[in-house]
């Protein structure tokens, strides 16, 4: 009898543990799939012999779209639901087998854009990231359960051993009881008051029990205000229990172009020589990985990560760091370098000629410090690879990451604080006055007056050869506002003359893209930044601007004039600290706004982490002209990639808005399908009553050759599955 009972006890051990196994096996808890950042599924349903009869089950679309950005976030599947979210704060709970809607929670805050969490077992919870905190809630009702006041996050939060653990954008990494709701500790970021920021990777490693992190350039392009060590660009490791760190690594010393590090960090065992170790990867812009032993951070090819120097900074107050590193394995999954000649010389030869002319000027190169003196040329600074980062493959230990290389233009300027505050002003008056002339009509529309009155009529006025004010609708007020500044609005000349392409308040055009030949340099700051250089002499300016065809008929005199006015009114700034230094950043677009280097302008790698050796790279996507044809095989993208172990790997995240899949063994396309929008966010996939899904985020872009924004949810099963 007692041996029946023991038999019957072990028979529901196991059922309860095969149990346990399929619900883990058929779950995606996190938006990264796991803790350890890996992106990948042992689902092997979908194959290659098969794929072709995989087509679209359901769409799922919120109705949400906001104005400034879109979902990044993975959906996850719990508690035999897919959970999603809309960017301006709504959770959706969706049937897995058609996409209807379950239940919808309307958040009070827009929610963390980058991805969403839960806990499994009879009563799971889902974790999502707010403006102010994290939220916990009841996955079978939507419930509100309780709040963790940490800050902002735009990072899944991740859970484990009761505890929850949160990376904040500002506020450094915090953990919580998850029984009491109580901090338990809060590390911080900040190093001699410089405060880089989270917002791309954080993943957690058991078997160290550490919290691996990613940072990001402190504060811009210009450094001369940061003095000490600092932990920006750097990959962190953080004890789970105690909150102390354990090591780091910084990839880029004192940062000046935004080579953010990237993605999840990945978390694995590798074979290094002959010995199973735990390793940890970060993914960086500039095409290196950063391959360290979790243990404690040293480099898993010691003999190939070396010190270099590099040049020094002109610019005022600024100390360039003396080094930086050079990673030859594993090898870069980019390959970006900038060549001026070889990567811009088809623009010599059509419309694009002038931008030519303007950028052969240019230097190029990782770790050329920003200058007054020339424009920085650079690949990628919204990749090598972009946020959501890679995706491992545990079959063979290799990393496929989805990387871009469309150039960019890197300078720095002075910014005048008197015009960007009078710029702010002028938009809240304009908000305010567009704000009270819709409440005036629609008064006037209730009681049956005229609709188009105004209570403030501002007049927009734009001049067709003014890529600037083509983008505000505040103009009048900036400039009525600003001519009140001495020594700035008032001269004639530069108003009728000068402004309709440097702007109001000699600004340059910049905060946009440089398109074609409308590249126009920031006067503030005009002779201090180069009072001994000759190009700004009358002469020099006259034959700038006529080897661009515009016309320089203007008297030497009222030059020479309007030169000294802003020269007196820079010193008047400069010397009440109200002139300051600021680098910005453009893409570089030819006359057609595409890209103005060479094709392909991103792409797909694998890297095999044994040996840190590429094993291939393909282009990614395609770009087509107005009439539909062809003009790049490689686009810019910013969806991610999703492995799974019957070597298939599906990626989204082009401008053409296709979700493809390709082999994992050669990077060969074995599939695709249109998607409503551009896809936003890695795929995620998932068991349902036996059938396999794949489900990709589509809801446009923002960027360059983006559709527009959109708010679907898109689900794809193989024809042959039914359940």
């Amino acid at each position: 009898m007692f041996i029946s009972h023991i038999k019957i006890i072990l028979v529901c051990l196991l059922i309860t543990f095969f149990s346990d196994l399929v619900y883990a096996k058929s779950q995606w808890f996190h938006s990264s799939g796991n803790h350890e950042g890996h992106r990948f599924s042992q689902h092997n349903q979908i194959n290659k012999k098969n794929i072709s009869n995989l087509n679209q089950k359901w769409v799922f679309k919120s109705k949400k779209i906001d104005k400034r950005n879109v979902v990044q976030a993975t959906p996850i599947f719990v508690d035999n639901k897919i959970i999603i979210v809309d960017i301006l704060g709504g959770i959706y709970a969706l049937n897995p087998k058609n996409g209807d809607k379950i239940w919808e929670v309307s958040l009070n805050s827009p929610v963390g854009r980058r991805g969403i969490t839960s806990t499994d077992g009879k009563n799971p919870k889902i974790y999502v990231s707010t403006k102010k905190s994290v939220l916990e809630l009841d996955a079978k009702t939507g419930k509100l359960l309780r709040e963790f006041k940490s800050g902002l996050s735009l990072l899944p939060p991740i859970i484990n051993d009761n505890k929850i653990f949160i990376a904040t954008l500002k506020n450094g990494v915090k953990a919580y009881n998850l029984k009491n709701s109580k901090l338990i500790w809060s590390y911080s970021l900040e190093l001699n008051d410089i405060k880089p920021r989270v917002w791309s990777g954080f993943s957690y490693d058991r078997i160290t029990n550490s919290l691996f992190v990613v940072t990001s350039n402190p504060g811009g392009l210009y450094g001369g205000n940061r003095k000490g060590k600092d932990l920006s660009v750097s990959l962190i490791s953080i004890d789970a229990l105690s909150g102390k760190k354990k090591w780091h690594f910084q990839h880029i010393n004192h940062d000046l172009w935004d080579f953010d590090l990237v993605g999840n960090p990945i978390v694995f065992f590798s074979n290094i020589n002959g010995i199973n170790e735990r390793v940890v990867a970060a993914l960086s812009k500039t095409g290196d990985i950063i391959f360290l032993k979790a243990k404690n951070g040293s480099h898993v090819f010691p003999n190939d990560i070396k010190k270099i120097k590099v040049e020094q900074s002109n610019v005022e107050k600024e100390k360039t760091s003396l080094f930086q590193y050079k990673i030859s394995k594993p090898q870069s999954f980019s390959g970006i370098t900038v060549d001026i000649e070889n990567d811009f010389n088809h623009l010599k030869e059509n419309e694009n000629k002038k931008l030519f002319n303007i950028i052969s000027n240019a230097k190029s190169g990782f770790y050329i410090p920003p200058s007054f003196k020339y424009n920085l040329l650079l690949f990628g600074l919204h990749g090598g690879a972009e946020w959501p980062g890679g995706s491992y493959n545990i079959n063979d230990n290799s990393i496929i990451i989805p990387f871009n290389k469309d150039p960019w233009v890197i300078r720095m300027e002075y910014k005048d604080k008197i015009f960007a505050n009078i710029n702010k002003i002028s938009k809240e008056i304009y908000k305010i006055n567009t704000s009270l002339n819709n409440v005036y009509r629609k008064v006037l529309t209730f009681f049956n007056f005229n609709s188009n009155s105004k209570i403030i009529d501002v007049k927009v006025e734009t001049s067709i050869n003014n890529p600037w004010e083509k983008q505000t609708k505040y103009n009048s007020i900036t400039r009525s506002l600003f001519s009140l500044v001495p020594f700035s609005g008032g001269n004639k000349l530069y108003k009728s003359k000068c402004s309709s392409c440097h702007g109001i308040g000699r600004q340059g055009y910049y905060e946009n893209e440089f398109h074609g030949d409308k590249y126009v340099p920031s006067l503030v700051g005009y002779k201090i930044k180069n009072k001994a250089e000759k190009h700004y002499s009358y002469e020099y300016l006259k034959k700038m601007h006529n080897d661009l065809d515009i016309e320089f008929n203007y008297n030497k005199i009222d030059i020479i004039k309007l030169l000294n006015t802003y020269e007196k009114y820079d010193n008047f700034l400069n010397d009440n600290n109200l002139l300051e230094i600021n680098g910005f950043w453009q893409k570089l677009l030819d006359n057609n706004g595409f890209p103005a280097s060479r094709p392909p302008w991103g792409g797909i790698a694998k890297v095999n982490m044994n040996n840190g050796e590429l094993i291939w790279k393909i282009p990614f996507g395609h770009r087509l002209d107005k009439n539909g044809n062809i003009v790049s095989k490689g686009d810019i993208n910013f969806g991610g990639v999703l492995s799974t172990s019957s070597n298939i790997f599906f990626a989204t995240g082009t401008p053409d808005k296709m979700a493809r899949a390709y082999s994992t063994e050669d990077g060969k396309l074995i599939w695709e399908r249109e998607l409503p929008f551009s896809g936003s966010a890695p795929p995620m996939t998932y068991i349902f009553k036996g059938c396999q899904y794949v489900v990709f985020t589509a809801t446009g872009g923002q960027f360059i050759g983006f559709d527009k924004k959109g708010d679907a949810t898109v689900a794809y099963k193989l024809d042959q599955c039914v359940n």
